[in-house]
């Protein structure tokens, strides 16, 4: 055989992209990295070798033939190598063997090709092979429609070689939108919404573009996740995103003089805040104008290029529901991101700390008990008494504390008695919201269960109150923790004359328990009825997250200019009190959690209380990920 050995040392070069070929490589032992240049002249690497592989032969199946890559050694290489001329007569002697060099060949230029193009070079080397062998190579003669507006989509195409321009018929008149070339892809959004294309797509001289259908693009973008938002990225500035109809706008004009939309689509119930330049993007989405119109408008009017900021607002008004043609359908998305089992249980585990289940069309139940005599009770006089009735009540409760406790421990079989007493509190703190809301003239939109952070809530969708005022809004966020006041103290006046050990030991737990109720939803570091309170208070909304974002991404430069330490001090002092609290709530759950499952798995495994200790652990990882991701939030 004309076969001889060569040995290279790490980062040597093996083959150049460019030069003419001159020999034909199999490693016998080490590794080396294959790369390319992509249309910019920047290396892209498009995979590695080891012992076992070949490389060389696409140059030598012509005369004079350019190497397409660069081959560099990672470590140590002893490679067999052939000349060309060999090679050439080899191939020449064995014309079956010529064939298989030439398929393989033609199945590097396409991997290495899709390799270079948006998204699919995030996908390994092996996926790349795979999807290679599933395209579908289309010659184009100029002039030609490849896709044509209105049809349904079931091919997506990358432009080979050529070029194409997109065409967007309106009112009559067609429009050029842009020209595409090499490496371009489209086709992907009505492919992926399962909807009529949103342009034509015409050659504009000979062209050749690959297809891909359907089942095997869903297949290699579900095989990596960051592929798939690749092309969600690619949906959204290709899309041309428009308002849905009979959507309600609601101005505010907040403390500082700036002015947020809030957005209602009453089909859904659903709203969307915007802030002033979030209101200039709303009034762009007439359905005529893409992500790169949008952006082009954005820095016209502010001065400022920023496509993220387009990008995420278009993102949520089309979760929220208020955008047409930017959102895939929920099966096609299901088939494109396949998570890990890891991804799996993260998602999993912040949908249970964060769980809600709404029962909706409830306004009509709420109005009807409203008008029928809850409405009486919004009056001055009725105000004025329950106010006294809840000072009384809070004197009564030091009063009586004495006795309630002792009843209460000698009457311990009579614990019991707090279970209807927190079923009837919540049902009154969250009616107390509800009927505040329709005294303000808005609706209820929902009543529902869930999970927060640490445990168990009830709750009532009041969110049409986002449209009142300031002062309508602090009056519904209250009414809650009021009425425990209300019944903590009722329950207290009571007890001064109860004389039955049974009536003594309910109330007292009815009156403690309402009290504690009134003060854990007014702690204003959770996001319950005192963030809400002292949101409104400040007029500052978000305060929360924009709190922990600036701590994040601002304190650090803030301490060296009390200046800025100053004018943030709303932000420094909740941001810090948050991260306390919530780090602080967090070790106690986290040491409860190591308790009871210590007492759970005792009973079967040996060890139970290591284990227990590494499934707090991992709880406690859990928090303060979950804090650090609200610190890094842009």
């Amino acid at each position: 055989m004309d076969f001889k050995e060569e040995r290279l040392p790490p980062k040597a070069v093996v083959m150049l992209e460019g030069h003419v070929g001159d020999r034909f490589a199999i490693i016998v032992k080490g590794r080396a990295e294959v790369g390319i240049l992509d249309a910019g002249n920047h290396p892209v690497t498009v995979g590695e070798v080891g012992p076992g592989d070949s490389f060389g032969e696409m140059a030598l199946l012509e005369p004079e033939g350019h190497r397409i890559a660069t081959v560099t050694a990672l470590k140590p290489l002893l490679l067999l190598t052939i000349d060309a001329a060999a090679f050439r007569r080899i191939l020449n002697e064995r014309p079956d063997t010529r064939e298989t060099f030439e398929n393989l060949a033609a199945q590097i230029t396409l991997t290495n090709f899709l390799k270079l193009c948006t998204p699919f070079g995030g996908l390994e080397p092996a996926q790349l092979r795979a999807l290679s062998g599933k395209l579908e190579r289309i010659s184009v003669p100029a002039g030609t429609d490849i896709v044509t507006q209105g049809e349904l989509g079931s091919t997506c195409y990358l432009v080979r070689s050529g070029r194409v321009e997109v065409l967007l018929e309106a009112d009559g008149c067609v429009r050029k939108l842009s020209t595409l070339g090499r490496g371009s892809v489209f086709g992907e959004a009505a492919l992926l919404m399962e909807a009529p294309r949103n342009a034509t797509v015409r050659a504009i001289e000979a062209t050749e573009v690959l297809g891909i259908h359907r089942k095997d693009l869903l297949a290699a973008l579900g095989s990596d996740p960051k592929v798939a938002m690749r092309l969600f990225e690619l949906m959204q500035v290709r899309g041309r995103p428009r308002q849905v109809r009979g959507v309600e706008v609601h101005p505010r004009v907040t403390k500082d003089g700036s002015t947020i939309y809030y957005l209602k689509n009453p089909a859904l119930g659903t709203y969307f805040k915007l802030s002033e330049r979030g209101w200039f993007l709303w009034q762009q989405l007439s359905g005529n104008n893409g992500m790169r119109e949008l952006v082009i408008a954005w820095f016209a009017e502010f001065k400022s290029f920023d496509p993220g900021a387009v990008a995420q607002t278009l993102r949520g008004l089309a979760q929220a529901g208020f955008l047409e043609g930017v959102k895939p359908d929920k099966a096609t998305a299901r088939a494109m991101i396949k998570l890990n089992w890891w991804q799996r249980i993260v998602l999993g585990a912040n949908q249970w700390l964060d769980w809600r289940w709404t029962a909706r069309n409830v306004d009509p139940m709420f109005q009807r008990q409203y008008d029928r005599g809850v409405k009486y009770l919004f009056s001055r006089l009725i105000i004025a008494v329950m106010a006294l009735v809840s000072l009384a009540g809070v004197v009564a409760f030091f009063v009586v504390a004495p006795h309630g406790k002792a009843v209460l421990a000698a009457e311990s079989n009579r614990r019991w008695l707090i279970l209807p007493a927190i079923a009837i509190s919540i049902v009154l703190h969250e009616s107390a919201h509800a009927f505040t809301t329709k005294h303000c003239g808005r609706q209820v939109n929902g009543i529902g269960l869930g999970w927060y952070r640490f445990g168990p809530v009830a709750f009532v969708d009041t969110s049409d109150m986002w449209l009142g005022g300031k002062w309508e809004r602090i009056a519904v966020t209250s009414a809650g923790p009021l009425m425990n006041v209300l019944l903590g103290g009722v329950a207290s006046l009571l007890l001064l004359g109860a004389t039955n050990r049974i009536v003594v030991a309910g109330l007292w737990q009815f009156a403690t328990l309402n009290y504690l109720l009134a003060l854990f939803n007014l702690n204003p570091l959770l996001e319950l009825d005192g963030y809400y309170l002292i949101m409104d208070w400040l007029d500052r909304p978000n305060l929360r997250t924009k709190a922990l974002r600036w701590l994040g991404h601002k304190l650090p430069s803030a301490i060296t200019t009390p200046g800025t330490l100053r004018e943030h001090r709303v932000d420094l002092v909740y941001g810090i009190c948050t991260l306390v609290y919530v780090s602080i709530l967090s070790l106690l759950v986290a040491r409860s959690f190591q308790a009871f499952t210590n007492g759970w798995l005792s009973r079967w495994l040996p060890g139970a209380q290591d284990a227990s200790y590494v499934l707090a652990g991992i709880l406690l990882l859990f928090f303060f990920a979950r804090i650090a991701k609200e610190l890094r939030r842009e």
